[in-house]
Parts: C-alpha cells; structure tokens; sequence
C-alpha cells in the first residue's frame, strides 16, 4: 500500500470502528446485530486492501475473512445447537490460521507444538471431566479454541519483536471470548449461585464482549498494513 494511501486507510477504519463501537456498546441500536457484523465486515475489507502489497499478510486477511463468516452464524442468524457449532467450526479455522501464520517465523516450533498440543488434549479433558453428561459438540469445539487463542498468545510473546500487533489484538480477543463464554455457559454447562462474582459478572448492564471484540479485530486489521 503506498504510504499516502496508507496515511488515509489507517485513520479512516480507526474512525469507522470507533463510531461502530460507540453505537454497539454505549448507545444499544434496534438493529445492533447488524451494526455488530458490519464493524466485522469493515476490518475484513480494509485488512485485504492492506494485505494487496504484502501478501504474507493473506493468511490474516482470510482469518478475518472467516470471522465474518462465523459471525454470521453467531450474531446475524438465530442462535440454535446448529448455528453455533458452525461459528465455532469457523473460529476455530480462525485460530488455525493465526497459529500458520506465526509459526513460519517461530524459533521455537518443536516446543510450540508440543505446548498446544498437550493444552488442546487437557483443555477437553477437562470439560469431559467437569461437564460429564452436558459435554457435547459445542463444548468441546469451545474448549478447542480457547486452547488454540491461548497457544497463538503464547506464541505471539515469543515472536514478540515481529508480531507485537496481533498479539495485543488476540489478547483483547481472549478477555471478549472469556466473558461472552461465561454468559453463554450460563443455566447449560455452567451454575453460578446466586451472588457470586461470576453471577454478577455475567449481569454487568454493560456489553464487555464487544467493548474488547471491536479493538481486537481493528487492530488485527492495522496489524495486516505492517510490513
């Protein structure tokens, strides 16, 4: 992208999200979802414009590109068991892709690939052990992202010089799908009594997932421009 490009490009989408953001998480529209998926489609698009002069940058742009893809079976269609297990597939191809990405330039691949290893396989341990009978499809895709969020951190810190960006993006991604996680789980895998932190943490009048979702996927959109 050329610089003068660039120059307009950058501060454009800031400006863009940053009105998304104001409206989705402080004004609460009638047609929020939508609002919701176009702040998703706009960092999808202008990540592509960046990425048109530095295709090593593609693999971020097709991430995003399937986060508009899970997001629409998650924010824009009704959630049912169905939808959900979709957005999860797609999310989790999201990950994969990040993981790609940082491992071409990762030093460390053989203690990578051990560590998200090892953390997917006890991740779903886990929530067999903790879920029992309400393990499913949905929990298991769940616990796979999470663990692969987690493992593209974790490498991110050690590509740090390189992928300082990204990092910052996954970690505002990670507090998003933290909190979104206990909301959902809610009444189906997971029983707050009445009064605990958790229990009021999910019934904050406040939209914390997007509050994070919004700077994580602009960032990650800038994060496409650097060369």
């Amino acid at each position: 992208m050329s610089k003068k490009l660039n120059i307009i490009t950058i501060p454009l989408l800031i400006l863009v999200e940053l009105v998304f953001w104001i409206l989705i998480v402080f004004v609460r529209p009638s047609n929020i979802s939508l609002f919701c998926f176009f702040s998703v489609i706009t960092a999808c698009l202008v990540s592509f414009v960046f990425s048109l002069s530095n295709p090593k940058k593609l693999t971020i742009s097709f991430a995003l590109l399937f986060i508009v893809i899970a997001d629409l079976f998650l924010v824009v269609l009704r959630l049912t068991k169905t939808t959900q297990s979709l957005g999860l597939i797609f999310f989790n191809i999201v990950q994969i892709l990040y993981f790609l990405y940082i491992f071409i330039d990762n030093k460390h691949k053989k203690a990578s690939l051990i560590f998200r290893i090892s953390l997917n396989v006890l991740m779903i341990i886990i929530s067999i052990i903790v879920l029992k009978s309400n393990v499913d499809l949905v929990s298991i895709l769940t616990m796979f992202y999470i663990s692969n969020l987690f493992a593209n951190i974790v490498d991110c810190f050690l590509t740090i010089k390189t992928n300082y960006m990204l990092l910052i993006g996954l970690i505002f991604l990670l507090m998003c799908d933290i909190f979104l996680g206990l909301v959902m789980a809610e009444g189906i895998y997971l029983f707050y009594k009445e009064g605990s932190f958790l229990y009021k943490l999910v019934r904050i009048p406040f939209d914390f997932s997007w509050f994070c979702y919004i700077p994580s996927q602009t960032i990650i959109a800038i994060f496409a421009n650097k060369k």
